[in-house]
């Protein structure tokens, strides 16, 4: 069934229950059609989770839980935005990599830019990198 026909099943049994048909009944039922919509729609909301997440095999309980210090790392992140966190470590590591490739026997030698370091530097303590 889809959520409109689970909604509509559901209005139609509460009716026939206010009517004094089977109340308990057509109530118990309305109510499984309206939790079986909210399923359908929680199911199409929600967020893929990768299955080493679900099994907490991933980075952020094998690596992060395990060497988070609040003195080097900053506030303790949850595990879907250390997540995030990660990727923007990889994105910043990726652009220094990137900037070395190109300034790569530069003559006379070329200085990285401070701020590309810092960003850099900075997602490695959030993910502790």
């Amino acid at each position: 069934m889809t959520i409109q026909e689970h909604i509509k099943e559901a209005r139609e049994r509460l009716g026939s229950a206010s009517d004094g048909e089977h109340e308990i009944g057509n109530l118990v039922i309305a109510l499984s059609q309206l939790l079986e919509a909210v399923e359908q729609l929680a199911a199409r909301e929600a967020p893929q989770i990768p299955e080493e997440c679900r099994k907490m095999s991933c980075s952020y309980f094998a690596h992060y839980l395990v060497h988070y210090d609040p003195n080097l790392n900053g506030e303790k992140l949850d595990h879907i935005p250390f997540h995030h966190a990660e990727i923007e470590c990889e994105r910043a590591q990726q652009r220094v990599t990137d900037w070395f490739d190109a300034h790569d026997g530069a003559e006379p030698p070329a200085k990285m830019p401070e701020a590309l370091e810092a960003a850099a530097l900075k997602w490695e303590r959030r993910v502790c990198a």
